[in-house]
């Protein structure tokens, strides 16, 4: 490991941004965590937003994903909420759930579905489909996929019908081949 990296298998954050003068009065503020281990990663965060920076539309939202990882398969999940704070009957979560398997060491298929709630309304949406992974380099994967049903979802998932590209990067203590 390069001299002065430390990697934490647990931390906690927390970060805020105010915003008054001339009009202007807001509130961001947001807590995390995240965990890693050698078959199960976590992430998660908590954020309120009030005043100008949330447009006047005071909002909570959270999110929390996991994945367990074993040499020929990965299984992923999480869940995001949001709410405006103003209209109680806002809230929405999407809850997703995934996996792939990996063939040999540079290849992998994958299949996701995700579900859509706004329980006030009744409102349901489900979306899914698959995919399929290539190793470029070490700890560098390029997937291709297709969204075979799809939405329009919150958080950072690709929920809308259709293709996409992703490229996911792994950074941890053994890039280089030092561990």
């Amino acid at each position: 490991m390069p001299p002065g990296l430390t990697l934490y298998k647990r931390a906690l954050s927390a970060d805020s941004l105010a915003e008054f003068g001339a009009g202007k009065g807001g509130l961001r503020a947001a807590v995390g965590y995240a965990y890693r281990g050698s078959a199960f990663n976590s992430l998660g965060t908590l954020r309120y937003v009030n005043g100008s920076l949330a447009g006047n539309k005071p909002e909570l939202s959270g999110n929390l994903s996991a994945e367990y990882r074993q040499p020929v398969w990965a299984v992923r999940g999480g869940v995001d909420t949001r709410t405006l704070l103003s209209d109680p009957g806002s809230f929405t979560a999407q809850a997703a759930l995934g996996g792939t398997a990996y063939i040999g060491e540079r290849f992998g298929v994958g299949a996701w579905g995700r579900v859509l709630t706004q329980p006030s309304t009744g409102t349901t949406q489900a979306g899914y489909g698959l995919e399929a992974s290539v190793r470029a380099l070490p700890g560098t994967w390029l997937t291709a996929g297709y969204n075979l049903a799809g939405f329009e979802g919150i958080g950072n998932q690709y929920t809308k019908k259709g293709a996409y590209v992703r490229l996911d990067l792994t950074v941890d203590e053994t890039i280089g081949g030092v561990k």
